[in-house]
């Protein structure tokens, strides 16, 4: 009993040591992919901010489009509603006519 209460404290503090040189070591690890991962996400985010100037450019034209079509549709619409009206008005007159 008196070598289990002898030994039992060497075996808990060479265990300990280990466990520290481990956590050190891990430690370590983690702090090299922590760095490569910042450089990664600084090259993406540069990556990014260079397609921002493309993004606008292709936004611009997109709405230049989309309101010349709307002037079209407008446009084309108007004329369509002036014929059926004309049509209608004539249809009318002829009615009153007879």
């Amino acid at each position: 009993m008196e070598i289990l209460l002898q030994a039992l404290p060497i075996v808990l503090y060479v265990l300990g040591a280990i466990l520290l040189v481990v956590l050190i070591i891990l430690g370590i690890h983690l702090i090299g992919s922590v760095t490569r991962m910042n450089r990664i996400l600084d090259d993406v985010e540069e990556k990014v901010n260079s397609l921002d100037s493309l993004f606008h450019i292709i936004n611009t034209v997109s709405t230049a489009v989309s309101t010349f079509t709307d002037n079209v549709a407008g446009t084309i619409s108007k004329m369509v509603t002036r014929f059926f009206k004309k049509k209608m008005i004539e249809e009318e007159e002829e009615e009153e006519n007879e």
